[in-house]
């Protein structure tokens, strides 16, 4: 990439390269294409013959680089998040990473620090300065000890990068490295013991104890009472947008993160023939699966039969086909459950991220349609706060209390309930199940039985699949 292929700024900046070709210099016989000749800050380079970069891919998806204030690359950062992002598959940390590098480098450069220099006095190195701008951070209230350790951590990786593969040797220490042992629960709840290296530069943290107003499963989620509950999908009925209406009931029905939420496809609903309504029937997602799950996980989410149903007979629509003939996903089998009016996903499924050029679109429609569902709220007179993470946790709780009375009958035992709760959300850790037990017995029963609540919802997309063929009805052209 050459200098000045982005505008100085006259500060540090991330930038992202889309589908970006991947490929380096070569000898004449082994290569595939040619360099074109150009000019790089005054100096003329000549062409040369370029090939495609052993044991990668020839493309890359997405990729952060750093710009220097100049516009140039800063080539050290730039070269660490290539290896982070191609060598080692970390994607989805690439973009804090490269925020947070930026952010040294400003740093540096409003103190009129080289970030190559560690000469002088402790305070004075790059390390500890920026650890001292952080500080300083923290006690105005502008960032947590834990986003400052985030940050430390990438310019601690970024370091050691240069050490062990660019042959950087600072003049004196970076940091102050040291080992202390860890306790902790393993996935099974038994105490074990880990040798941890950590610096001089992270800031302690005590651990937050949970007060039990919030369960702790992926971030920190408040799951939905049953009265809000109720008044969340009267408001999505009064807002007559069919897909978020059915997004927000297989949510509440499954415990779906959204991302696996808005990427089931059209073979994932079952469309035989249901004698049982209230059997489970499951869905694949994660590697190898059609949907996506956090972090690739394989696992399957059970849904009821009737749910498989009801959005069978929405797949079978005039308004979904509608919104097939859009889509670039050809597949019938392979499309998507969940389409926008012009055809798009909500979320782009990793399998067609290429066909979507890339795009970063990860639900972005939900969280806007949430200041429509707070404005209906606020029009019927009521009012609350909600995420659509904090579906999951509903689901969990409205799970736990359906099966609370087989507990107290005494016809389940309390490992028996986790483990059911710990399968049907597919927690790695039973700790993380353990959450739900705790926050409902310091809270009072927020909602109703599942499969109860289940027969209300059904009754509500059974109801809104009647509205949509009504209305294709009435217009048949629409």
């Amino acid at each position: 990439m050459d200098n000045g292929l982005y505008g100085a700024s006259g500060r540090f900046e991330k930038v992202p390269l889309i589908n970006l070709h991947v490929w380096a210099r070569c000898p004449e016989a082994e290569a595939t294409d040619w360099m074109a000749e150009r000019v790089v800050g005054g100096t003329y380079v000549p062409s040369y013959p370029i090939g495609p970069v052993a044991h990668t891919a020839d493309r890359i998806g997405r990729l952060y680089v750093i710009t220097e204030p100049d516009g140039g690359l800063w080539k050290e950062a730039s070269l660490y998040l290539y290896e982070r992002t191609v060598e080692l598959g970390k994607h989805s940390t690439a973009a804090n990473i490269a925020g947070a590098l930026v952010d040294f480098r400003n740093v540096l450069l409003d103190g009129g620090k080289d970030f190559r220099n560690f000469n002088g006095p402790k305070f004075e190195r790059p390390t500890y300065y920026y650890k001292a701008h952080l500080k300083q951070q923290i006690r105005q209230g502008v960032i947590r000890k834990r986003t400052a350790n985030r940050k430390i951590s990438a310019v601690v990786g970024m370091y050691r990068w240069m050490a062990e593969t660019r042959g950087f040797k600072p003049e004196q220490d970076m940091w102050v490295s040291r080992v202390r042992s860890v306790t902790y629960l393993d996935r099974y709840g038994f105490a074990q013991h880990k040798l941890v290296v950590c610096t001089d530069l992270t800031f302690k943290v005590s651990a937050e104890i949970n007060p039990g107003g919030y369960i702790e499963d992926g971030g920190k989620l408040y799951p939905i009472t049953k009265e809000n509950q109720d008044l969340l999908i009267t408001a999505l009925k009064n807002l007559e947008n069919t897909e978020m209406l059915l997004i927000h009931i297989v949510a509440l029905v499954t415990g779906m993160r959204m991302q696996s939420c808005l990427t089931i496809r059209n073979s994932d609903i079952y469309k035989g023939e249901i004698t049982d309504d209230t059997r489970l029937i499951g869905i694949r997602i994660g590697e190898g699966a059609q949907a996506d799950a956090k972090g690739g996980k394989t696992q399957t989410v059970l849904m009821p039969a009737w749910l498989h149903q009801q959005l069978a007979i929405y797949l079978s629509s005039v308004r979904y086909q509608t919104r097939v003939k859009n889509s670039k996903i050809t597949n019938s089998e392979q499309q998507l459950v969940f389409l926008t009016k012009s055809g798009n996903p909500y979320y782009i499924p990793e399998k067609e991220a290429e066909l979507y050029g890339f795009s970063a679109e990860a639900g972005s429609a939900i969280r806007q349609f949430k200041a429509k569902v707070n404005k209906e709220l606020a029009r019927m007179g009521k009012q609350f706060q909600y995420r659509m993470h904090d579906l999951r946790a509903t689901f969990g709780m409205n799970l736990m209390d359906e099966h609370m009375k087989l507990l107290e009958a005494g016809k389940m035992n309390q490992l028996e309930l986790l483990d059911m709760i710990k399968n049907r959300l597919n927690h790695s850790s039973v700790l993380v199940t353990m959450g739900y037990l705790k926050y409902r017995e310091n809270n009072a029963l927020i909602s109703s039985a599942q499969s109860g609540y289940e027969n209300h919802l059904r009754d509500i997309i059974k109801n809104e699949n009647d509205r949509i063929k009504s209305l294709q009805t009435e217009n048949p052209r629409s």
